[in-house]
């Protein structure tokens, strides 16, 4: 027997035969259950706790990133309630419809991770890992020089270093934005897919063709010369084909030059 997971179901139709069990929302109590977990350092902030639950729908993923930004900020969920809402009326003005929670509960989220990252380090770093599989990046490709240097040539400022570049990947997770899997080795960088895609539909076309010729750069500097054991392989090669499918050809570069988009080699946002 072989589990999937996935939010697309039209890979299970034709002559795909499975049988498909959805996966809702929290129930409220297990909403409610979720959001008082999270926060325990300051019991003052779950003050509001089952109104946000209510306004987020349950959602599990608007509720881990409210539930970060809470965490890591001096707000209660009354506070963050509050925000929520004129954020919520702002975006269904300009898009003439009422956006799912989680597409409002991101930018702030995003908005925290410049407040936790003074000159935009994580923020520069979440565009090269917006480009890549969500489901598995290898921490090496975010921590690679060519992508510590796009850091720094981003506005960031500051030092190149690995240092800086992991402290910018710690702030992402502390603001809910990805997921650090550490039971490796090698340290696994994860994403929600609808997270990536609304940092790169809010990202410049400028930004995601320099974005996305650092992480060009930073995978083909990771790849070993020799065939890499099969779950590393695996990884970079989503990563890659993540990559070519979210830029295209845009790095401009010629296949002989090993370029990203070459079919035989592996190839700061704005809210």
């Amino acid at each position: 027997m072989v589990l999937l997971t996935t939010g697309n179901t039209a890979i299970l139709s034709g002559e795909h035969q499975a049988l498909a069990r959805p996966v809702g929302v929290f129930s409220s109590r297990e909403a409610l259950s979720y959001l008082m977990g999270r926060l325990t350092a300051d019991t003052d902030q779950r003050l509001g706790a089952i109104d946000l639950v209510q306004d987020l729908r349950c959602e599990p993923l608007a509720l881990a990133q409210a539930s970060a930004v809470i965490a890591s900020s001096a707000l209660s969920c009354r506070d963050y309630r509050g925000y929520f809402a004129r954020r919520r009326e702002q975006l269904a003005k300009a898009a003439g419809d009422e956006p799912a929670a989680a597409a409002v509960t991101w930018t702030f989220s995003f908005e925290q991770a410049g407040r936790l990252s003074p000159g935009r380090a994580a923020q520069s770093l979440l565009a090269l890992a917006v480009l890549l599989d969500g489901h598995g990046i290898p921490g090496t490709v975010l921590t690679a020089s060519a992508a510590r240097e796009y850091v720094a040539g981003d506005g960031a400022g500051g030092p190149a270093d690995q240092e800086r570049a992991q402290g910018a990947l710690l702030i992402l997770e502390r603001a809910g934005l990805l997921a650090i899997d550490q039971a490796g080795p090698p340290l696994t960088i994860r994403m929600s897919p609808a997270v990536q895609a609304a940092v790169r539909a809010a990202m410049p076309a400028r930004m995601l063709d320099r974005a996305a010729r650092a992480a060009a750069d930073a995978l083909l500097e990771v790849w070993p010369d020799e065939e890499p054991r099969a779950w590393s392989a695996g990884d970079l090669r989503s990563c890659a084909a993540s990559l070519q499918q979210s830029a295209g050809t845009c790095c401009g570069r010629a296949a002989a030059t090993r370029c990203c988009c070459a079919p035989d080699r592996a190839w700061t946002a704005r809210a």
